[in-house]
């Protein structure tokens, strides 16, 4: 397909998106042609940036994906001006590391591989989709007329990255396509900026949580795909099956599929799409793939964990501490309330699942720790009663999100 050809193309499903959802069937065939067509240049890329990134940090991981179907129709629709030949993302790697001391050299070799059309640096940014990351837009070694995009980050800030994918999710928002959400946008402000929150920030923060139940919602989200996902896992071979869909469904529930090569795993995706048109649908190959690894790469549509779990222990302990300090009556009464609900509610979200487990006759005994160490954080806040402050030492303190999902 020519420039002109998928400009074309562009113009027309631009027109027939102001009267439809979704253009005719000819349109998303051709789109179809058109998305693939850079299968051998994203491949090529992924191969040579994947020994590079492994050569720095071991550690690293690296995935590529063609942009989804409904990320392109997205983009064609709020930005009228822009021609499809334009986007610069239909094709794109990204590099995970854990240490932001990897960045560098990777920019460094990456520049002098390839030739580099432009680049993009948000390393400095702590809010919006594109925070602490780089880009660069490279021109293709196998087409030069395709641009591939190629993302930088951290593990850290690919987190905080998710958590806007997983609320637009979770609570049916689109942020991450620029519509505004005031109370979610303040939210994510200040848990980009978490290491130095004063106590009224973290009240701020847990206002607004309370406000949407976004803990309670997330967990419950969380521990119903966690249980689901580890067990499609077993039948998942990613060694011979390294391309993955991955799908969350109306119902927030997510699903695996892996698939032998890229010709039949993209045949799948765009089936899927045109079946599955409530759900969304992510096709991508990561390099020597595992659970945890995929896991990192792709939270907004496994949705089995964030850091947000932790976060939130250590504020509601932190506010809870404060008001004991000072002995505020009102304040202890309210947070320990609070945290208690919260606990008691996914203590029973637990106990839910645990009985479908034992009926499947399925071995999940970690859990069973991760339960007793929700109630023994239970006992603890119930012991807090104004004017009386338990002894409790650091030590014995259990996070247990990061206990079970610690990376």
């Amino acid at each position: 397909m020519t420039k002109s050809q998928a400009n074309k193309l562009g113009k027309l499903i631009r027109e027939e998106l102001k009267h439809s959802e979704t253009p005719s069937n000819t349109l998303l065939n051709n789109l179809q042609i058109y998305r693939t067509s850079f299968q051998n240049d994203v491949s090529e890329v992924f191969e040579n940036i994947s020994n590079i990134a492994k050569s720095i940090r071991k550690d690293s991981i690296i995935c590529f994906r063609i942009k989804g179907i409904e990320s392109i129709l997205s983009k064609i629709k709020r930005k009228p001006a822009l021609d499809l030949d334009a986007m610069e993302d239909i094709a794109g790697c990204r590099i995970l590391v854990h240490h932001s001391s990897a960045i560098k050299k990777l920019i460094d070799t990456l520049t002098s591989t390839f030739k580099v059309k432009h680049a993009n640096d948000c390393l400095k940014k702590n809010k919006g989709v594109d925070a602490g990351g780089y880009f660069i837009y490279i021109e293709s070694p196998v087409n030069t007329d395709k641009i591939i995009e190629i993302q930088i980050k951290t593990v850290q800030n690919h987190k905080w990255v998710s958590l806007i994918e997983i609320i637009d999710t979770v609570f049916n928002t689109n942020i991450k396509e620029e519509q505004k959400q005031p109370d979610f946008e303040n939210f994510l402000s200040l848990l980009a900026d978490k290491p130095h929150l004063s106590i009224s920030q973290k009240e701020q923060l847990i206002e607004i949580d309370s406000k949407y139940e976004i803990y309670k919602k997330l967990n419950d989200v969380f521990i119903k795909n966690y249980m689901k996902l580890r067990n499609d896992w077993l039948s998942v071979n990613p060694h011979e099956n390294p391309y993955f869909i991955l799908e969350v469904d109306p119902n927030k529930t997510s699903h695996i599929k892996s698939y032998q090569n890229y010709e039949l795993a993209e045949k799948a995706y765009f089936n899927m799409f045109k079946e599955h048109i409530d759900s969304r649908v992510v096709l991508t190959h990561i390099e020597k793939p595992n659970f945890k690894k995929l896991s990192v790469a792709y939270k907004s549509s496994l949705l089995i964990k964030h850091d947000y779990m932790n976060d939130w222990d250590t504020i509601t302990s932190d506010i809870l501490e404060y008001y004991v300090e000072k002995d505020d009556n009102t304040k202890i009464t309210f947070y320990k309330d609070y945290i208690q609900k919260n606990l008691s509610f996914q203590i029973n979200l637990l106990n839910s699942e645990f009985k479908v487990l034992n009926k499947n006759k399925i071995d999940y005994s970690e859990y069973e720790e991760w339960f007793y160490d929700l109630e023994e954080k239970l006992l603890e806040i119930q012991k807090i009663v104004p004017q009386e402050r338990p002894e409790i030492k650091e030590d014995k303190k259990r996070n247990f999100w990061s206990k079970m999902f610690g990376e």
